[in-house]
């Protein structure tokens, strides 16, 4: 019998740890995903879920998800790869849902938005309905291009996209993609180095899709306003040179930027005063840590970027 218990426990234990959406699971699966394996810390506004995002049986990066606007806050992953070898999946049209939002019985996996599973996926996450006719795109936070294989079919995710005007998505935010994987190709190539990504988004008071007169399968009261639209997003790297003995200096570099054409975009060479502007941006009375030691950021008046 007590060999019989400790079976149990034991297998009790392990749902725990592969249940991705759990706090637990989040620092146990995804701290392979942030720097010095520390999540960011003083995100506290509306309903908030960990996510280890899983495709396939395997873990591919991390995600802050706020269940209340439906949209991630920030998205978390390394570039381990590049250039990719060999042919690379194609850009999907339809994107996935995250079952494990909707409770712990759901698949692990992300899955397809399929219309027969809407009553219990709506109320925590984004659906692929919610961006049609709605004159936004749906913007990757952890970018497809940065990754190879699975990792990049599972940045296709909803709960890694956030409504952004197209002006921006497809040449202001396309560019400062471009340019942090090329940086990390430039400035990061080396044994030993680590490439930290995190992407976020700051919501807006007020804008939300889909507008008053979308109706989502002849369900108008479920279909208003569902999701925000981001006021800002953001992007910050990280350049982990501590393993290269000395011959190689830790970096970063972080970018603001507002979603609109024509929006301002803000370049900084201090990690602190970046943090403290998303601080005031996202309305927290308590301080952003993006970073657990500041990834080579010597002071708030040192411009450690890239380069």
């Amino acid at each position: 019998m007590k060999v019989l218990v400790v079976i149990a426990l034991l297998a009790i234990s392990t749902c725990i740890v592969e249940s991705s959406t759990t706090d637990d699971s989040y620092l146990s699966s995804c701290n392979k995903f942030f720097y010095k394996s520390t999540a960011p810390k003083g995100f506290s506004s509306g309903s908030l879920k960990y996510i280890c995002q899983r495709y396939e049986g395997t873990f591919h990066f991390a995600t802050l998800y706020d269940t209340s606007k439906r949209i991630p806050l920030y998205s978390a992953y390394t570039i381990d790869e590049f250039p990719c070898s060999g042919k690379q999946p194609s850009r999907r049209s339809s994107w996935f849902i995250e079952p494990e939002l909707a409770g712990r019985d759901k698949s692990a996996d992300m899955d397809a938005d399929k219309e027969s599973d809407h009553d219990w996926v709506m109320p925590t996450q984004a659906i692929n309905d919610d961006y049609h006719d709605s004159g936004f795109d749906r913007g990757h936070l952890n970018p497809n291009f940065h990754h190879c294989g699975n990792d990049r079919t599972a940045t296709f995710s909803l709960t890694n996209s956030i409504p952004q005007d197209p002006c921006f998505n497809r040449i202001v935010w396309y560019h400062i993609e471009v340019e942090t994987l090329e940086r990390m190709e430039n400035s990061c190539a080396f044994d030993k180095a680590k490439r930290y990504i995190i992407v976020g988004a700051v919501p807006s008071a007020d804008q939300r899709i889909p507008f008053n007169d979308t109706v989502i399968h002849d369900k108008p009261d479920k279909a208003t306003g569902r999701v925000n639209v981001p006021e800002y997003s953001w992007s910050m790297s990280c350049c982990d040179a501590s393993d290269s003995n000395g011959a190689h200096q830790s970096s970063w570099s972080g970018v603001i930027a507002q979603n609109k054409a024509g929006g301002t975009v803000e370049n900084f060479a201090s990690l602190v005063k970046m943090e403290r502007r998303l601080q005031a941006l996202y309305g927290y009375k308590g301080a952003i840590k993006l970073l657990a030691d500041g990834c080579g950021d010597g002071s708030a008046d040192t411009d450690q970027s890239f380069g």
